[in-house]
Protein backbone atom coordinates (compact mmCIF):
# COMPACT_ATOMS: atom_id res chain seq x y z
CA UNK A 1 0.00 0.00 0.00
CA UNK A 2 1.39 3.29 -1.10
CA UNK A 3 2.09 5.74 1.70
CA UNK A 4 2.22 10.17 0.81
CA UNK A 5 5.95 11.13 2.84
CA UNK A 6 5.54 14.78 2.05
CA UNK A 7 6.04 17.08 -0.82
CA UNK A 8 9.06 19.46 0.14
CA UNK A 9 9.55 21.38 -3.41
CA UNK A 10 6.90 23.38 -5.36
CA UNK A 11 7.08 25.61 -7.96
CA UNK A 12 4.39 27.36 -10.24
CA UNK A 13 6.57 26.51 -13.46
CA UNK A 14 7.77 22.88 -13.92
CA UNK A 15 10.50 24.15 -16.31
CA UNK A 16 12.09 26.05 -12.82
CA UNK A 17 11.22 23.14 -10.75
CA UNK A 18 14.63 22.50 -8.91
CA UNK A 19 14.20 18.55 -7.64
CA UNK A 20 11.31 17.07 -6.45
CA UNK A 21 7.55 17.54 -5.97
CA UNK A 22 6.05 14.81 -4.37
CA UNK A 23 7.13 11.65 -2.82
CA UNK A 24 5.54 8.16 -2.20
CA UNK A 25 6.63 5.25 -0.23
CA UNK A 26 6.02 1.66 -1.05
CA UNK A 27 6.16 -1.45 1.44
CA UNK A 28 6.87 -4.74 0.33
CA UNK A 29 6.70 -8.12 1.88
CA UNK A 30 9.97 -9.10 3.38
CA UNK A 31 11.85 -11.65 1.90
CA UNK A 32 14.70 -13.29 3.39
CA UNK A 33 18.10 -12.08 2.98
CA UNK A 34 19.47 -13.80 -0.48
CA UNK A 35 23.38 -14.27 1.40
CA UNK A 36 24.66 -15.55 -1.60
CA UNK A 37 23.63 -12.91 -3.47
CA UNK A 38 24.50 -10.10 -0.98
CA UNK A 39 28.22 -12.08 -0.68
CA UNK A 40 31.43 -10.52 -1.85
CA UNK A 41 30.93 -12.45 -5.47
CA UNK A 42 27.50 -11.62 -6.02
CA UNK A 43 26.30 -9.68 -9.45
CA UNK A 44 26.21 -6.33 -10.02
CA UNK A 45 22.88 -4.46 -8.68
CA UNK A 46 23.01 -2.89 -12.68
CA UNK A 47 20.88 -5.50 -14.72
CA UNK A 48 20.38 -5.12 -18.67
CA UNK A 49 21.33 -1.96 -20.22
CA UNK A 50 21.72 -0.02 -16.60
CA UNK A 51 24.69 1.23 -15.09
CA UNK A 52 26.15 2.12 -11.51
CA UNK A 53 27.08 5.45 -12.17
CA UNK A 54 28.90 6.03 -8.29
CA UNK A 55 29.38 3.46 -5.46
CA UNK A 56 31.69 3.35 -2.43
CA UNK A 57 32.04 0.81 0.53
CA UNK A 58 30.75 1.84 3.93
CA UNK A 59 31.14 -0.12 7.60
CA UNK A 60 26.96 -0.51 8.25
CA UNK A 61 26.13 -0.47 11.76
CA UNK A 62 23.60 -2.77 13.26
CA UNK A 63 21.30 0.22 13.68
CA UNK A 64 18.17 1.98 12.09
CA UNK A 65 19.12 4.60 9.03
CA UNK A 66 16.47 6.23 7.13
CA UNK A 67 17.30 7.75 3.14
CA UNK A 68 17.09 11.31 2.75
CA UNK A 69 17.11 13.40 -0.28
CA UNK A 70 18.23 16.79 0.38
CA UNK A 71 19.39 19.41 -2.38
CA UNK A 72 22.83 21.33 -2.06
CA UNK A 73 23.84 24.72 -3.57
CA UNK A 74 27.35 24.99 -5.27
CA UNK A 75 29.40 27.97 -6.51
CA UNK A 76 32.72 29.03 -7.02
CA UNK A 77 34.31 28.95 -4.25
CA UNK A 78 32.32 27.20 -1.83
CA UNK A 79 33.55 26.51 1.47
CA UNK A 80 34.42 22.95 2.08
CA UNK A 81 32.69 20.57 4.33
CA UNK A 82 33.01 17.28 6.11
CA UNK A 83 30.97 14.34 5.36
CA UNK A 84 29.15 12.72 8.07
CA UNK A 85 27.26 10.21 6.39
CA UNK A 86 27.40 8.18 2.84
CA UNK A 87 26.52 10.54 0.28
CA UNK A 88 25.53 10.19 -3.30
CA UNK A 89 25.79 13.05 -4.99
CA UNK A 90 24.16 14.28 -8.47
CA UNK A 91 24.91 16.51 -11.04
CA UNK A 92 21.68 18.00 -12.95
CA UNK A 93 22.73 21.07 -15.31
CA UNK A 94 25.81 22.58 -14.48
CA UNK A 95 28.84 20.32 -14.18
CA UNK A 96 30.58 19.82 -10.33
CA UNK A 97 33.97 19.96 -9.36
CA UNK A 98 34.68 18.14 -6.31
CA UNK A 99 37.64 18.19 -4.79
CA UNK A 100 38.97 16.06 -1.91
CA UNK A 101 40.82 18.91 0.78
CA UNK A 102 43.25 16.19 2.10
CA UNK A 103 44.21 14.66 -1.24
CA UNK A 104 43.87 17.37 -3.26
CA UNK A 105 41.90 14.77 -6.09
CA UNK A 106 39.31 16.05 -8.18
CA UNK A 107 36.91 14.69 -10.07
CA UNK A 108 34.02 16.45 -12.67
CA UNK A 109 30.46 15.34 -13.27
CA UNK A 110 28.10 16.37 -15.05
CA UNK A 111 24.42 16.04 -15.72
CA UNK A 112 23.42 12.31 -15.55
CA UNK A 113 26.26 11.16 -13.32
CA UNK A 114 27.34 10.67 -9.87
CA UNK A 115 30.10 10.99 -7.22
CA UNK A 116 30.42 8.70 -3.77
CA UNK A 117 31.55 10.61 -0.71
CA UNK A 118 32.46 8.88 2.53
CA UNK A 119 31.91 9.85 5.83
CA UNK A 120 34.70 11.84 7.06
CA UNK A 121 35.93 13.19 3.48
CA UNK A 122 36.38 16.82 3.54
CA UNK A 123 35.67 18.16 0.08
CA UNK A 124 34.69 21.67 -1.61
CA UNK A 125 32.03 21.39 -4.22
CA UNK A 126 32.31 24.54 -6.95
CA UNK A 127 30.48 24.94 -10.34
CA UNK A 128 31.69 25.52 -13.51
CA UNK A 129 29.59 27.58 -13.98
CA UNK A 130 27.23 30.26 -12.04
CA UNK A 131 25.65 28.67 -8.90
CA UNK A 132 23.32 25.47 -9.02
CA UNK A 133 21.86 23.36 -6.96
CA UNK A 134 22.86 19.33 -6.86
CA UNK A 135 20.65 16.62 -5.36
CA UNK A 136 22.18 14.49 -2.43
CA UNK A 137 21.35 11.03 -1.49
CA UNK A 138 22.34 10.28 2.21
CA UNK A 139 22.13 7.35 4.49
CA UNK A 140 22.12 8.42 7.76
CA UNK A 141 21.40 7.12 11.27
CA UNK A 142 18.04 7.38 12.43
CA UNK A 143 17.49 11.39 13.46
CA UNK A 144 20.48 12.34 11.85
CA UNK A 145 20.69 15.71 10.23
CA UNK A 146 21.01 15.71 6.00
CA UNK A 147 24.18 17.56 4.72
CA UNK A 148 21.96 18.85 2.14
CA UNK A 149 18.55 21.45 2.64
CA UNK A 150 15.31 20.99 3.13
CA UNK A 151 15.73 16.68 3.40
CA UNK A 152 12.95 14.57 2.83
CA UNK A 153 13.01 11.92 5.18
CA UNK A 154 12.80 8.30 4.81
CA UNK A 155 11.30 5.29 7.18
CA UNK A 156 13.52 3.78 9.58
CA UNK A 157 14.90 0.46 8.78
CA UNK A 158 17.61 -1.88 9.95
CA UNK A 159 19.95 -3.00 7.11
CA UNK A 160 21.88 -5.92 7.28
CA UNK A 161 25.34 -4.88 8.92
CA UNK A 162 29.23 -4.92 7.92
CA UNK A 163 31.41 -3.52 5.67
CA UNK A 164 28.69 -3.04 2.24
CA UNK A 165 29.03 -1.95 -1.07
CA UNK A 166 26.95 1.14 -1.65
CA UNK A 167 25.50 1.57 -5.59
CA UNK A 168 23.59 4.02 -7.18
CA UNK A 169 22.08 2.71 -10.01
CA UNK A 170 20.66 4.69 -13.16
CA UNK A 171 18.65 3.55 -15.88
CA UNK A 172 16.72 4.70 -19.19
CA UNK A 173 13.90 3.41 -20.25
CA UNK A 174 11.46 3.57 -23.59
CA UNK A 175 7.89 3.18 -23.26
CA UNK A 176 7.27 -0.97 -22.61
CA UNK A 177 10.65 -1.69 -21.70
CA UNK A 178 11.36 -3.37 -18.57
CA UNK A 179 14.15 -3.89 -16.04
CA UNK A 180 14.52 -5.19 -12.64
CA UNK A 181 16.94 -3.79 -9.60
CA UNK A 182 17.44 -7.01 -7.34
CA UNK A 183 16.64 -7.34 -3.28
CA UNK A 184 19.49 -5.60 -1.24
CA UNK A 185 20.42 -5.72 2.06
CA UNK A 186 18.48 -3.02 3.04
CA UNK A 187 15.64 -0.72 1.90
CA UNK A 188 15.96 0.69 -1.88
CA UNK A 189 15.24 4.16 -2.82
CA UNK A 190 14.31 4.97 -6.03
CA UNK A 191 14.07 8.70 -7.70
CA UNK A 192 12.23 9.41 -10.71
CA UNK A 193 14.80 11.41 -13.08
CA UNK A 194 12.89 11.73 -16.36
CA UNK A 195 9.45 10.63 -18.06
CA UNK A 196 7.81 8.04 -15.97
CA UNK A 197 8.31 4.45 -14.82
CA UNK A 198 6.05 1.78 -13.11
CA UNK A 199 7.88 0.08 -10.03
CA UNK A 200 6.08 -3.51 -8.23
CA UNK A 201 7.83 -5.31 -5.93
CA UNK A 202 6.29 -9.55 -5.34
CA UNK A 203 2.48 -9.55 -5.78
CA UNK A 204 2.11 -5.49 -5.27
CA UNK A 205 0.89 -3.76 -8.35
CA UNK A 206 2.58 -1.31 -10.55
CA UNK A 207 3.19 1.96 -8.58
CA UNK A 208 3.94 5.18 -10.88
CA UNK A 209 7.30 6.81 -10.54
CA UNK A 210 7.05 10.28 -12.73
CA UNK A 211 10.46 12.41 -12.69
CA UNK A 212 10.93 14.37 -9.43
CA UNK A 213 8.81 11.40 -7.27
CA UNK A 214 10.81 9.61 -4.73
CA UNK A 215 9.36 5.81 -3.18
CA UNK A 216 11.59 3.66 -1.14
CA UNK A 217 11.19 -0.73 -1.76
CA UNK A 218 11.60 -3.86 0.21
CA UNK A 219 12.66 -6.33 -1.85
CA UNK A 220 13.48 -6.95 -5.63
CA UNK A 221 12.08 -4.40 -8.06
CA UNK A 222 10.38 -4.75 -11.69
CA UNK A 223 10.47 -1.35 -13.66
CA UNK A 224 8.65 -0.56 -16.66
CA UNK A 225 8.58 2.39 -18.78
CA UNK A 226 5.10 4.47 -19.37
CA UNK A 227 6.88 7.07 -21.91
CA UNK A 228 10.02 7.30 -23.74
CA UNK A 229 13.45 8.01 -22.67
CA UNK A 230 11.92 7.87 -18.66
CA UNK A 231 15.01 7.71 -16.67
CA UNK A 232 15.34 6.75 -12.94
CA UNK A 233 18.07 6.35 -10.41
CA UNK A 234 17.95 3.32 -7.56
CA UNK A 235 20.35 3.98 -4.11
CA UNK A 236 21.03 0.37 -3.36
CA UNK A 237 22.72 -1.34 -0.28
CA UNK A 238 24.44 -4.42 -2.06
CA UNK A 239 27.27 -6.83 -1.30
CA UNK A 240 28.97 -7.57 1.66
CA UNK A 241 32.72 -6.86 1.34
CA UNK A 242 35.41 -10.00 2.38
CA UNK A 243 34.59 -13.51 3.41
CA UNK A 244 33.13 -14.63 6.46
CA UNK A 245 31.05 -12.14 7.03
CA UNK A 246 29.21 -13.19 10.03
CA UNK A 247 26.44 -10.23 9.62
CA UNK A 248 25.08 -11.56 6.48
CA UNK A 249 21.73 -13.59 7.41
CA UNK A 250 21.00 -16.84 5.82
CA UNK A 251 17.21 -17.04 5.02
CA UNK A 252 16.61 -20.16 7.00
CA UNK A 253 18.14 -18.37 9.67
CA UNK A 254 16.46 -15.48 9.88
CA UNK A 255 15.85 -14.73 13.36
CA UNK A 256 12.09 -14.36 14.25
CA UNK A 257 12.74 -11.06 16.71
CA UNK A 258 14.35 -9.10 12.91
CA UNK A 259 11.71 -5.95 13.00
CA UNK A 260 8.84 -6.01 10.42
CA UNK A 261 8.76 -2.45 8.71
CA UNK A 262 5.44 -0.43 9.75
CA UNK A 263 3.58 2.66 7.11
CA UNK A 264 5.05 5.66 7.76
CA UNK A 265 3.46 8.07 10.17
CA UNK A 266 3.24 11.73 11.18
CA UNK A 267 5.90 10.75 13.83
CA UNK A 268 8.12 9.24 11.61
CA UNK A 269 8.48 12.15 9.35
CA UNK A 270 10.73 14.58 9.66
CA UNK A 271 8.92 18.05 7.82
CA UNK A 272 11.23 20.58 7.02
CA UNK A 273 9.90 23.89 5.44
CA UNK A 274 9.07 24.08 1.90
CA UNK A 275 11.47 26.57 0.13
CA UNK A 276 10.82 27.04 -3.46
CA UNK A 277 14.05 27.09 -5.09
CA UNK A 278 14.33 29.40 -8.89
CA UNK A 279 17.55 27.67 -10.35
CA UNK A 280 16.02 26.07 -13.68
CA UNK A 281 16.46 22.46 -14.01
CA UNK A 282 16.52 22.71 -17.77
CA UNK A 283 19.10 25.38 -18.56
CA UNK A 284 19.48 24.67 -22.83
CA UNK A 285 22.95 24.58 -24.00
CA UNK A 286 23.71 27.98 -25.81
CA UNK A 287 24.37 27.49 -29.54
CA UNK A 288 27.63 28.83 -30.96
CA UNK A 289 26.92 31.99 -32.87
CA UNK A 290 28.01 31.11 -36.36
CA UNK A 291 29.37 27.47 -36.96
CA UNK A 292 32.28 26.77 -39.08
CA UNK A 293 31.49 25.46 -42.62
CA UNK A 294 34.66 23.46 -43.86
CA UNK A 295 33.48 20.37 -45.46
CA UNK A 296 34.20 17.26 -43.59
CA UNK A 297 37.57 15.43 -44.49
CA UNK A 298 37.14 12.63 -48.06
CA UNK A 299 37.05 9.16 -45.98
CA UNK A 300 39.38 6.93 -46.92
CA UNK A 301 38.37 3.91 -49.52
CA UNK A 302 40.21 1.66 -48.12
CA UNK A 303 38.58 -0.55 -45.16
CA UNK A 304 39.78 1.17 -41.70
CA UNK A 305 41.43 -1.18 -39.15
CA UNK A 306 39.96 -1.94 -35.35
CA UNK A 307 43.07 0.20 -33.73
CA UNK A 308 42.92 3.45 -33.29
CA UNK A 309 45.12 5.88 -35.46
CA UNK A 310 46.51 7.54 -32.05
CA UNK A 311 46.86 6.68 -28.66
CA UNK A 312 45.41 9.18 -26.52
CA UNK A 313 47.69 11.68 -24.03
CA UNK A 314 47.50 11.01 -20.81
CA UNK A 315 46.01 13.78 -18.72
CA UNK A 316 48.25 15.97 -16.60
CA UNK A 317 48.82 14.68 -13.08
CA UNK A 318 49.92 18.75 -11.85
CA UNK A 319 46.81 19.21 -9.20
CA UNK A 320 45.16 22.44 -9.65
CA UNK A 321 44.15 25.06 -7.42
CA UNK A 322 40.67 24.92 -6.26
CA UNK A 323 39.66 28.27 -5.92
CA UNK A 324 40.30 30.18 -9.40
CA UNK A 325 38.93 34.07 -7.67
CA UNK A 326 42.06 33.81 -5.38
CA UNK A 327 45.21 34.37 -7.81
CA UNK A 328 45.29 34.16 -11.12
CA UNK A 329 43.64 32.12 -12.69
CA UNK A 330 44.60 27.76 -13.49
CA UNK A 331 42.02 25.75 -15.57
CA UNK A 332 41.09 22.88 -13.16
CA UNK A 333 41.65 19.24 -14.71
CA UNK A 334 40.28 16.30 -14.31
CA UNK A 335 41.99 13.55 -12.07
CA UNK A 336 44.19 11.39 -14.07
CA UNK A 337 43.04 8.12 -15.25
CA UNK A 338 44.89 4.85 -16.20
CA UNK A 339 45.97 5.04 -20.42
CA UNK A 340 42.41 3.74 -22.19
CA UNK A 341 42.39 0.23 -23.55
CA UNK A 342 41.96 0.61 -27.96
CA UNK A 343 38.42 -0.06 -28.71
CA UNK A 344 37.94 -2.94 -30.23
CA UNK A 345 34.78 -3.89 -32.40
CA UNK A 346 32.42 -6.03 -31.23
CA UNK A 347 32.14 -9.45 -33.67
CA UNK A 348 28.35 -10.56 -34.09
CA UNK A 349 28.30 -14.42 -34.53
CA UNK A 350 26.95 -15.28 -37.75
CA UNK A 351 27.95 -11.76 -39.35
CA UNK A 352 28.40 -12.33 -42.96
CA UNK A 353 30.61 -9.26 -43.54
CA UNK A 354 28.23 -6.90 -45.71
CA UNK A 355 29.06 -3.27 -45.59
CA UNK A 356 26.21 -1.37 -47.24
CA UNK A 357 27.48 1.88 -46.25
CA UNK A 358 31.01 1.13 -47.04
CA UNK A 359 31.96 2.88 -43.42
CA UNK A 360 33.93 0.47 -42.11
CA UNK A 361 31.13 -1.49 -39.62
CA UNK A 362 29.63 -4.50 -41.09
CA UNK A 363 25.35 -4.51 -41.56
CA UNK A 364 25.40 -6.79 -38.03
CA UNK A 365 27.70 -4.01 -36.17
CA UNK A 366 25.57 -1.26 -37.15
CA UNK A 367 22.57 -3.00 -35.84
CA UNK A 368 24.77 -3.93 -32.42
CA UNK A 369 25.48 -0.01 -32.18
CA UNK A 370 22.56 1.35 -33.14
CA UNK A 371 23.83 2.99 -36.13
CA UNK A 372 22.02 3.28 -39.85
CA UNK A 373 23.49 0.72 -41.73
CA UNK A 374 22.61 2.25 -45.01
CA UNK A 375 24.52 5.38 -43.89
CA UNK A 376 28.08 6.01 -43.28
CA UNK A 377 27.52 8.93 -41.25
CA UNK A 378 24.39 8.32 -38.98
CA UNK A 379 24.63 11.61 -37.06
CA UNK A 380 25.84 13.62 -39.45
CA UNK A 381 28.75 15.35 -38.17
CA UNK A 382 30.96 14.70 -41.03
CA UNK A 383 32.71 11.85 -39.41
CA UNK A 384 31.68 7.92 -39.82
CA UNK A 385 30.59 5.57 -38.02
CA UNK A 386 33.55 3.69 -37.82
CA UNK A 387 36.15 6.44 -36.96
CA UNK A 388 33.26 7.89 -34.43
CA UNK A 389 33.68 4.34 -32.39
CA UNK A 390 37.61 3.22 -33.25
CA UNK A 391 39.72 6.53 -33.81
CA UNK A 392 37.59 9.17 -31.44
CA UNK A 393 35.44 7.47 -29.22
CA UNK A 394 32.58 9.74 -29.76
CA UNK A 395 29.31 8.33 -30.32
CA UNK A 396 27.76 7.97 -33.80
CA UNK A 397 24.26 8.75 -33.02
CA UNK A 398 25.18 12.47 -31.23
CA UNK A 399 26.48 15.24 -33.53
CA UNK A 400 27.68 16.91 -30.36
CA UNK A 401 29.20 14.14 -27.20
CA UNK A 402 30.12 16.35 -25.17
CA UNK A 403 26.97 18.99 -25.68
CA UNK A 404 29.09 21.70 -25.57
CA UNK A 405 27.44 23.40 -28.65
CA UNK A 406 30.18 22.29 -31.36
CA UNK A 407 29.87 19.14 -33.50
CA UNK A 408 32.01 16.43 -33.28
CA UNK A 409 34.02 17.15 -36.70
CA UNK A 410 34.38 20.88 -35.73
CA UNK A 411 36.47 20.31 -32.57
CA UNK A 412 38.13 17.40 -33.68
CA UNK A 413 39.06 19.07 -36.95
CA UNK A 414 38.88 22.73 -37.03
CA UNK A 415 39.50 23.98 -33.23
CA UNK A 416 41.33 20.72 -31.85
CA UNK A 417 39.00 20.73 -28.54
CA UNK A 418 37.96 17.47 -27.01
CA UNK A 419 34.78 16.41 -28.59
CA UNK A 420 34.34 14.26 -24.82
CA UNK A 421 34.91 16.90 -22.78
CA UNK A 422 32.70 20.03 -22.91
CA UNK A 423 35.09 22.53 -21.51
CA UNK A 424 38.47 21.89 -22.70
CA UNK A 425 40.82 24.24 -21.69
CA UNK A 426 38.95 23.97 -18.07
CA UNK A 427 38.23 27.87 -17.95
CA UNK A 428 34.55 27.32 -16.30
CA UNK A 429 33.11 28.49 -19.88
CA UNK A 430 32.33 25.47 -22.63
CA UNK A 431 33.85 25.19 -25.29
CA UNK A 432 30.89 26.61 -27.67
CA UNK A 433 30.66 29.51 -25.24
CA UNK A 434 34.15 30.53 -26.18
CA UNK A 435 33.09 30.67 -29.89
CA UNK A 436 29.85 33.09 -28.26
CA UNK A 437 32.20 34.88 -26.46
CA UNK A 438 35.02 34.85 -29.50
CA UNK A 439 37.16 33.40 -26.77
CA UNK A 440 40.27 30.97 -27.24
CA UNK A 441 38.97 27.47 -26.14
CA UNK A 442 42.47 26.43 -25.65
CA UNK A 443 43.64 29.05 -23.43
CA UNK A 444 41.42 29.51 -19.95
CA UNK A 445 42.87 33.00 -19.48
CA UNK A 446 42.43 34.68 -23.54
CA UNK A 447 43.38 38.12 -22.82
CA UNK A 448 45.88 37.06 -19.76
CA UNK A 449 44.75 39.66 -17.45
CA UNK A 450 44.63 36.79 -14.85
CA UNK A 451 41.10 35.86 -14.62
CA UNK A 452 39.71 32.56 -16.15
CA UNK A 453 37.38 33.42 -19.35
CA UNK A 454 34.34 31.47 -17.35
CA UNK A 455 35.43 33.71 -14.82
CA UNK A 456 34.86 36.45 -16.88
CA UNK A 457 31.64 35.84 -18.30
CA UNK A 458 29.92 34.72 -15.71
CA UNK A 459 31.01 36.47 -12.08
CA UNK A 460 33.03 39.88 -12.91
CA UNK A 461 31.02 40.30 -16.28
CA UNK A 462 34.03 42.08 -17.86
CA UNK A 463 35.47 41.41 -21.50
CA UNK A 464 37.28 38.12 -21.28
CA UNK A 465 39.29 39.32 -24.74
CA UNK A 466 40.34 42.61 -23.26
CA UNK A 467 42.51 42.70 -20.04
CA UNK A 468 41.36 45.73 -19.31
CA UNK A 469 37.73 46.23 -19.56
CA UNK A 470 37.09 49.77 -18.62
CA UNK A 471 40.18 50.93 -19.94
CA UNK A 472 40.96 52.89 -16.90
CA UNK A 473 44.87 51.90 -16.89
CA UNK A 474 44.33 48.61 -14.41
CA UNK A 475 43.51 44.94 -15.30
CA UNK A 476 40.70 43.37 -14.49
CA UNK A 477 42.07 41.37 -12.41
CA UNK A 478 43.70 44.00 -10.19
CA UNK A 479 40.56 46.15 -10.12
CA UNK A 480 38.64 42.78 -9.16
CA UNK A 481 40.91 41.65 -5.96
CA UNK A 482 40.77 44.86 -5.10
CA UNK A 483 37.23 45.64 -4.61
CA UNK A 484 36.98 48.36 -7.59
CA UNK A 485 34.97 48.17 -10.20
CA UNK A 486 36.55 46.73 -13.71
CA UNK A 487 33.46 48.27 -16.00
CA UNK A 488 33.67 51.74 -14.38
CA UNK A 489 36.88 54.03 -15.79
CA UNK A 490 36.08 56.41 -12.84
CA UNK A 491 36.37 53.62 -9.72
CA UNK A 492 39.11 52.74 -8.48
CA UNK A 493 37.75 56.67 -6.81
CA UNK A 494 35.20 55.06 -4.71
CA UNK A 495 33.90 51.78 -6.09
CA UNK A 496 31.56 50.49 -3.86
CA UNK A 497 29.25 53.61 -3.43
CA UNK A 498 26.79 53.47 -6.21
CA UNK A 499 24.52 56.48 -4.68
CA UNK A 500 27.29 59.17 -6.17
CA UNK A 501 27.11 60.65 -3.40
CA UNK A 502 30.89 59.09 -3.28
CA UNK A 503 30.01 58.73 0.59
CA UNK A 504 30.73 54.79 0.92
CA UNK A 505 26.32 54.45 2.12
CA UNK A 506 26.20 51.69 -0.35
CA UNK A 507 29.36 49.53 0.23
CA UNK A 508 27.90 46.39 1.87
CA UNK A 509 24.75 46.80 -0.63
CA UNK A 510 27.31 46.74 -3.63
CA UNK A 511 27.82 43.17 -3.00
CA UNK A 512 24.80 41.63 -2.09
CA UNK A 513 22.53 39.25 -4.33
CA UNK A 514 19.35 39.36 -2.79
CA UNK A 515 17.37 36.77 -5.01
CA UNK A 516 21.00 34.49 -5.56
CA UNK A 517 21.24 34.30 -9.29
CA UNK A 518 24.91 35.53 -9.85
CA UNK A 519 24.08 39.10 -10.20
CA UNK A 520 24.45 41.63 -7.34
CA UNK A 521 21.92 43.69 -6.89
CA UNK A 522 23.91 46.69 -8.56
CA UNK A 523 24.62 44.46 -11.54
CA UNK A 524 20.70 44.05 -11.51
CA UNK A 525 20.21 47.48 -11.36
CA UNK A 526 22.90 47.60 -14.34
CA UNK A 527 20.85 45.15 -16.72
CA UNK A 528 17.37 45.95 -15.37
CA UNK A 529 16.55 42.84 -14.09
CA UNK A 530 14.36 42.18 -10.78
CA UNK A 531 17.40 42.22 -7.90
CA UNK A 532 14.30 39.98 -6.19
CA UNK A 533 13.61 37.33 -9.07
CA UNK A 534 16.62 34.90 -10.20
CA UNK A 535 14.62 34.88 -13.48
CA UNK A 536 12.98 38.13 -14.25
CA UNK A 537 11.47 37.24 -17.35
CA UNK A 538 10.46 33.84 -16.15
CA UNK A 539 11.60 31.51 -19.22
CA UNK A 540 13.53 29.32 -17.15
CA UNK A 541 16.84 30.33 -17.30
CA UNK A 542 18.24 32.72 -14.72
CA UNK A 543 19.17 36.62 -14.94
CA UNK A 544 22.93 35.95 -14.84
CA UNK A 545 22.88 33.01 -17.26
CA UNK A 546 21.22 34.74 -19.98
CA UNK A 547 23.74 37.91 -19.74
CA UNK A 548 26.56 35.80 -20.10
CA UNK A 549 25.10 33.87 -22.57
CA UNK A 550 23.98 37.15 -24.24
CA UNK A 551 20.09 37.08 -24.26
CA UNK A 552 18.16 39.19 -23.06
CA UNK A 553 16.55 38.70 -19.52
CA UNK A 554 14.14 40.78 -19.97
CA UNK A 555 12.23 38.87 -22.75
CA UNK A 556 10.74 35.54 -22.12
CA UNK A 557 11.00 34.30 -25.71
CA UNK A 558 14.93 34.81 -25.86
CA UNK A 559 16.86 32.72 -24.25
CA UNK A 560 20.44 30.44 -24.60
CA UNK A 561 19.58 27.30 -27.22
Amino acid sequence: MAKTIHQILHTTRARASVFGLCAVLALASIAGAMAQALGPAGPSPATGAASVIAQGVYAVPDSEHTWQVSTFTAESGTDPFTVSSPVFLMARTTPLLVTDENSGLQQRIANGEAAYLHPGQSVRLETFGPPDDFVMIELTPRGAESTGADPLVGQPFRPLAGERDLDLVRDVLDEGEVSEVPGGAGRTLVLGIAGQVTASTGSESGMPIAAGDIAEFDGPISFTGVTDDSVFVAAYIGAVIGFGDENVVEPDDAPASTPEPKPATPDDIIEPTPEPTPESTTKPTPEPTAEPTQAPAEEPTSEPTAEPTAEPTPEPTTEPTPEPTVGPAQAPTEEPTAEPTPFVLEVIEGDSGTDSDGDGLTDAQDGFYGSDPDEADTDGDGINDFRELVDFGTDPLNPDTDDDGINDFNEIFIYDTDPLNLDTDGDLLYDGGELVFETEPLDPDTDGDGLTDGEEAYFTLTDPTNPDTDGDGISDFIETINGTDPLDPNDPRNTTDDDDENDGDDDAASSRDSDGDGLTDAQDARFGTDPFNSDTDGDGVNDSNEIAARTDPLDINDWPR
